[in-house]
């Protein structure tokens, strides 16, 4: 039997380095409390396109099949995003954050990827997409946020997007609110308000082994209390 995570840096098992350390990661420590193999597909600074390809591509290559495999997805923030800009791929693309080769590109790229409607659009589409994969396979899961894909950037928030069928259908909001295994739980929050004891450090804000460990109790909590 398999756990396997899907996610950002703070289910990967980020501890300041490139590499992972499966005791910073929530997924590995839930994956003990299960009694289950882990498998980690989480990457440091990928958006939620990136995840939901992940999951996609994980179960058509029959690396996890819903029989034996325990779906985790931690949700990141909405601005990040895979993008193909002339001959090259980013695929922790980030607006203001992620250097490009080409700087005449940079302002007009950041303008469009940055907009409120694109966002919202994206986000919903990816978790609604990966919400209907996983149900149609008959896959066991759990989604929460480990950032917040709705509202981790400034100026992004849903009394500003424009929901009709023209931006972003209400229908889009309705479906991710009856999800029904997106847990309420918020990884960056709770590591934010348990203090120093859970983070790596006061400039890095990522789950410390203890952090993680504690906090795959909660999400243990959620799924065997489902």
């Amino acid at each position: 039997m398999k756990l396997a995570s899907f996610g950002c840096s703070f289910l990967f098992g980020f501890d300041g380095g490139q590499y992972e350390n499966k005791d910073y990661s929530a997924g590995y420590h839930l994956s003990k409390l299960m009694n289950r193999e882990w498998i980690n597909n989480s990457f440091n600074g990928i958006g939620n396109d990136v995840i939901y390809e992940k999951i996609l591509t994980s179960h058509q290559q029959g690396q996890i099949n819903p029989k034996d495999t325990f779906i985790l997805i931690g949700w990141t923030a909405g601005y990040r995003r895979k993008i193909f800009v002339e001959d090259k791929s980013y695929i922790t693309y980030a607006p203001s954050q992620t250097p490009l080769e080409n700087d005449s590109l940079t302002w007009e790229l950041e303008y469009f990827l940055s907009n409120i409607n694109f966002v919202y659009y994206e986000v919903l589409k990816n978790i609604n997409s990966t919400y209907y994969m996983l149900e149609s396979l008959g896959y066991k899961y759990l989604m929460f946020d480990s950032l917040s894909p709705m509202t981790s950037f400034p100026g992004v928030n849903e009394e500003e997007c424009y929901i009709d069928e023209m931006y972003v259908p209400k229908e889009f909001f309705e479906i991710k609110d009856s999800i029904k295994n997106y847990s309420d739980l918020n990884y960056y929050n709770w590591i934010q308000d348990n203090g120093e004891k859970v983070f790596v450090s006061p400039t890095d804000h990522h789950p410390n082994p203890y952090g993680a460990e504690q906090f795959s109790k909660l999400l243990y909590d959620e799924i065997t209390n489902e």
